[in-house]
C-alpha cells in the first residue's frame, strides 16, 4: 500500500487502492473542505504534492490551477488515487475536526432495561438443572443456543435480560458488571460512551471521523453512492460503521481496564439515513419522492447480527425516528430537552446542512426540516473550514475594532460555521453589510471612515477582510449570499411551525439549540444575522450533544425509551414545500435585520 506521509504533521497514513487522497486523509480524521461533494469541482480540497509517481493533471485541475502551481505539485486530493508513496502538504484549514461529545443529559430515574440476576442451583443432573432454571428464572423453557458451553460444575449462574428477554447464561456471579454503549452516529463523527448500568455513570467517551465520508460527505452523496449499487454497497457502509463503532468499544475498554466483549447492551441514535445503513437496510427510498423510509419504528435486535462485537447475547436498540428527515437524532434532542412535558412553549432546533426544529405547545409537537446548506458547517465559504484549531469562532465589535476568537486560540485560518456568522453579524452591526445583504460600496464612505480598513478586492471583486497576510482570511458578497440562504431557510421554519400552531414569535418561552454547531456559537451571532430574532436572545440555551445523550438515557432508562418511542409517533411532521405561500415567506426571510447600536 502506497504510504501518505504528511510532514507537518508527523503522521504517515496507508493508502488504499481506488481510494482517493481526499478519502484517505478524511478516514484519518482530517477534513478538507469538498461542497461539490467529491466532484472535482470547486478546488477547495487543494493539496500540493511531491512524489516520483505524480501523476499528469486531470482536466479539472488544468481549469482550477496555473501551470506553475500545477508544476509545483498542486493536485486536487479528490480526484488523486495514490499508487505510490507521496509527501503531501495540506492547508492550515485541514486541522484535525474537534467533535462534540458532551451533551445535556435531564435528570432520570435509573432503571436500565439490561437487568441481570443470580441463581445457585444444587448439583443435579444437566437436563434437571436446566428445567429447574428455567423455573427459577420463570421462563418456559431455556433457549438451547444459551445452554451450550455452560459450565455446570460451577453452581452460580447470572441471567442476563435485556428489556425482559432472556439474553445470556453465564457461570459466575457478575451481576456487578453492567455495562452499555451509547452510539451517535452522525454523518461526519461517531461518538460513543460507556456507561456503568449500575451506576449511570458515563466512565469513557471516544470519537472517530465517520469512514463512510470514503464515500460521500453529505447524506444526498451517500444516497447516491447506494442508488447505483444498493446490495453492495450498502453493506460497504454498513461493515465501514459497524468496524468504526467495534474500534471505539475496544478503545473504550481498554481505557476502563474491561476485557474486550465486555458491553452487555448498545444504543444508537442517528439521523434516519445512518440508522438504515446501519443495519444493512437499502435506503434508497429515502433519495426519491415521496421519500419514505423502510422503518421509522424502534428497532432491538442482537448487535452480533450486523457485527458488533460485545458480550453473548448482547442486544442493539435503534431509538426511532419520525419521517425521513427527522431521525431518531432529533427524538433523541426532544427527549432530552422534555419537549414532551414542557409547560411552556419551545423551540428546539439541531442546526447543520439541515436545520431539523421542533415547536413544543400546549403538549402539541411540530416538526420540519429545512435545506440550510453547508454555510453553517463552514462549507461553500471563500475561506471556510470545520470547527478546528485555528477557526475564527467568534468576531467581537469593539471601540478598538473587530476582536477575533479562534478555537484552541491558535492563529486564524479560516472561518467555521460560527465564525461566519460572527463575522456577519459583526459586519452587519458596523453597517459594512446593509440588509439586503449587499456590502457597502467604498464611495458611501468618507474618506477618512475608519471601516475602510475593512475593504478589500479578492479577485478583483469587493470582499470583506478579516485577517492580512500569507494566510488572508476575508469574506466575500458570495459567502454572504450563501449565510443569506441558510438563514431565509431556518427563519421561515421558524415561522412556518409557529403559522401552524396558531402562534406568533412573542409566544416563545425558550430556544434551544442542539448539535456541534452551537458548541462554538455565541448568542449574538445568531440575533446578529437573524436566524434566531432578538427578541429571542436571551431565551437562547445551549444543549451540546443530545444524540449522545438520548442514546445513553435508552440504556439507562426503560421510562425514557418508552417515552422516546411515545414521542415519536405523537410529532406532526410538516413538509414545508407543500406549505401555500412558502416561497413568499422563504424570501421574506432572506434579509438581514437592520444595523443595531
Amino acid at each position: 500500500m502506497p504510504a501518505i506521509r504528511i510532514p507537518e504533521r508527523g503522521r504517515v497514513l496507508d493508502g488504499r487502492p481506488g481510494r482517493s487522497l481526499l478519502h484517505t486523509l478524511a478516514a484519518a480524521g482530517l477534513m478538507l473542505p469538498s461542497p461539490c461533494g467529491a466532484a472535482g469541482l470547486c478546488g477547495k480540497c487543494a493539496v500540493t504534492v511531491a512524489g516520483d509517481s505524480l501523476p499528469p493533471p486531470t482536466e479539472q485541475e488544468l481549469s482550477l490551477f496555473a501551470a506553475k502551481e500545477l508544476a509545483q505539485g498542486r493536485r486536487l486530493a479528490c480526484t488523486l488515487f495514490p499508487e505510490a508513496d507521496l509527501d503531501v502538504a495540506l492547508p492550515q484549514e485541514a486541522a484535525e475536526s474537534a467533535i462534540l461529545s458532551d451533551g445535556y443529559l435531564p435528570p432520570f430515574r435509573l432503571d436500565p432495561a439490561l437487568v441481570k440476576k443470580v441463581v445457585r442451583l444444587e448439583p443435579q443432573p444437566a437436563d434437571s438443572r436446566a428445567a429447574r432454571l428455567a423455573a427459577a428464572l420463570g421462563e418456559k423453557k431455556i433457549p438451547g443456543r444459551l445452554l451450550r458451553g455452560l459450565d455446570w460444575d460451577n453452581d452460580c449462574l447470572t441471567a442476563t435480560f435485556d428489556d425482559g428477554r432472556l439474553v445470556a447464561l453465564q457461570a459466575e456471579d457478575s451481576a456487578d458488571q453492567r455495562y452499555g454503549l451509547a452510539v451517535d452516529i452522525g454523518t461526519t463523527t461517531v461518538v460513543a460512551a460507556l456507561l456503568d448500568l449500575r451506576t449511570g455513570r458515563e466512565l469513557a467517551v471516544r470519537s472517530a471521523i465517520n469512514p463512510q465520508t470514503s464515500q460521500g460527505f453529505d447524506v444526498l452523496s451517500r444516497l447516491g453512492f447506494v442508488m447505483e449499487q444498493p446490495d453492495e454497497r450498502v453493506r460497504t457502509l454498513q461493515q465501514s460503521v459497524v468496524a468504526c463503532v467495534n474500534t471505539l468499544a475496544g478503545e473504550l475498554a481498554a481505557a476502563t481496564g474491561l476485557p474486550p466483549g465486555s458491553i452487555d447492551t448498545l444504543a444508537v441514535a442517528a439521523n434516519t439515513t445512518m440508522l438504515h445503513i446501519l443495519l444493512g437496510i437499502d435506503p434508497s427510498s429515502l433519495g426519491r419522492a415521496p421519500f419514505t423510509p423502510v422503518f421509522t419504528n424502534a428497532q432491538n435486535l442482537p448487535a452480533a447480527e450486523i457485527g458488533l462485537m460485545a458480550a453473548p447475547g448482547a442486544r442493539l436498540y435503534c431509538l426511532p425516528s419520525v419521517s425521513a428527515y427527522i431521525g431518531a437524532d432529533i427524538v433523541a434532542g426532544m427527549q432530552v430537552a422534555g419537549l414532551a412535558q414542557a409547560p411552556d412553549t419551545t423551540l428546539f432546533i439541531d442546526i447543520g446542512t439541515n436545520g431539523e426544529m421542533v415547536l413544543a405547545s400546549g403538549g402539541r409537537l411540530l416538526a420540519c426540516s429545512c435545506a440550510a446548506g453547508p454555510a453553517l458547517e463552514g462549507m461553500n465559504i471563500s475561506c471556510g473550514m470545520r470547527a478546528s484549531s485555528g477557526a475564527i469562532e467568534d468576531v467581537a465589535v469593539t471601540p478598538a475594532g473587530l476582536i477575533l476568537t479562534t478555537i484552541g486560540n491558535a492563529p486564524p485560518t479560516g472561518l467555521c460555521g460560527s465564525g461566519i456568522l460572527a463575522a456577519i453579524s459583526a459586519f452587519l452591526k458596523i453597517g459594512l453589510i446593509l440588509p439586503r445583504g449587499n456590502l457597502v460600496k467604498e464611495q458611501a464612505l468618507a474618506v477618512d471612515d475608519p471601516r475602510r480598513a475593512y475593504l478589500c478586492l479578492r479577485d478583483g471583486k469587493p470582499a470583506l477582510r478579516l485577517v492580512d497576510g500569507d494566510s488572508p482570511v476575508f469574506v466575500t458578497q458570495k459567502d454572504i449570499r450563501q449565510v443569506q440562504l441558510a438563514k431565509g431557510a431556518l427563519l421561515s421554519g421558524v415561522h412556518a411551525l409557529l403559522e401552524q400552531a396558531g402562534l406568533t414569535l412573542p409566544a416563545i418561552d425558550r430556544v434551544l439549540i442542539a448539535g456541534q454547531f452551537g458548541a462554538h456559537l455565541p448568542v449574538a451571532s445568531l440575533t446578529g444575522c437573524g436566524i434566531i430574532p432578538r427578541a429571542l436572545g436571551d431565551k437562547v440555551a445551549y444543549l451540546g450533544n443530545t444524540s449522545k445523550s438520548g442514546a445513553s438515557l435508552a440504556l439507562l432508562s426503560q421510562a425514557a425509551r418508552g417515552e422516546m418511542e411515545i414521542l415519536a409517533r405523537n410529532v406532526r411532521y410538516l413538509e414545508l414545500s407543500t406549505l401555500d405561500g412558502f416561497d413568499r415567506l422563504f424570501v421574506t426571510c432572506l434579509d438581514f435585520p437592520g444595523r443595531a447600536g
